[in-house]
């Protein structure tokens, strides 16, 4: 059983099925995503959300599919490195990506707690662990060579990747650092409410704190018994 989720939050095509099932005794086609082939059945509807059941397999790829691809890439980091297919158009051409296949293979950060969140910029803990080795020496521009990348919904693809630019440590300005004083503003302002909201209803609530822990220090003192 899924839960209750929105159609915003499932891959396209398998919402669109999903979302139009109204038999609670029958099941889905069987429906293909990134994440392997679905049976869907619904379980109910409510509003603009759905729970439902499923049953997913992942087919597993196979040595000698893996040997074709990397011979493949091979091939273009070849043509690449010798100018004669930019990074840009090999994208547009050969990778199977459905994320980043229209953005010219420009991968978006889509970490919540990152700094960069929704953006082109990762910090090397936030990109998967294998892209984050293959990608540790090269400069900006260059590209890495083929390499096996395990995704997190646990399949395997053969990927090169290419550096568009570094920013090594430095005092923070707007022109590099926007998204990070943006957040660090956000959060802050975040917090100023918070704390804000705590101080009125303090004197409103009853807190009741037991003797032995009445001499500690408190984050928001003030607490009142009443």
């Amino acid at each position: 059983e899924y839960g209750f989720v929105s159609k915003a939050s499932l891959d396209a095509e398998f919402a669109r099925v999903v979302f139009s099932l109204n038999n609670t005794k029958r099941v889905s086609p069987i429906i293909k995503t990134d994440d392997g082939y679905h049976i869907a059945q619904l379980i109910e509807k409510r509003g603009d959300v759905i729970n439902f059941r499923q049953i997913v397999l992942k087919p597993k790829v196979s040595n000698i599919a893996l040997t074709e691809a990397t011979s493949k890439l091979d091939s273009l980091y070849a043509l690449i490195n010798d100018g004669k297919l930019s990074f840009e158009k090999a994208v547009t051409l050969h990778s199977e990506d459905t994320d980043t296949r229209n953005n010219q293979g420009l991968m978006v950060n889509k970490d919540l707690e990152s700094d960069f969140y929704s953006s082109s910029r990762f910090k090397y803990e936030e990109l998967p662990q294998d892209i984050s080795q293959a990608v540790y020496n090269l400069k900006p521009n260059e590209i890495s060579k083929p390499f096996v990348l395990k995704t997190d919904r646990g399949s395997e693809e053969v990927v090169i990747v290419k550096v568009k630019n570094r920013i090594e440590g430095h005092r923070a300005n707007m022109n590099s650092d926007f998204q990070t004083i943006k957040a660090l503003a956000l959060n802050k302002k975040k917090e100023s409410v918070v704390d804000a909201w705590i101080l009125k209803k303090q004197k409103e609530t009853y807190i009741h704190i037991e003797p032995a822990y009445r001499n500690c220090e408190f984050r928001y003192p003030g607490w009142l018994e009443k």
